[in-house]
């Protein structure tokens, strides 16, 4: 049998992307985060309650900066999942997710 386990947030983050012609603005995202394992005994491996505070209380450290300084690089969308990706202390992350009006990333882990 094999869980996933998703848990989503929002924060606020100014970007700026030079390379395609953007100054400094401001972005809400909806981030969402998967964590998928296989079990025997017919429960996944974390609470989905702990999942949703570990995952919020990290994102706490990226909500309302800029993201370029927080991420490298540019501090593109692409940036922030990879930086999640690297960064987070959950184990068996399998999806991330950054959600914006008319538009998702996905990163397959």
């Amino acid at each position: 049998m094999k869980w996933k386990l998703c848990v989503s947030d929002n924060i606020s983050v100014a970007m700026k992307i030079e390379s395609m012609g953007y100054d400094i603005h401001g972005h809400d995202i909806k981030l969402t985060l998967c964590i998928c394992n296989y079990v025997t005994d017919k429960k996944p491996i974390i609470d989905i309650e702990k999942l949703q505070k570990l995952f919020s209380t990290f994102l706490k450290n990226i909500n309302r900066k800029k993201l370029w300084e927080i991420v490298g690089n540019e501090g593109t969308f692409e940036d922030l999942l990879i930086y999640i990706k690297d960064n987070i202390k959950i184990n068996n992350v399998c999806e991330i997710k950054a959600e914006i009006p008319d538009k998702q990333i996905y990163l397959e882990v």
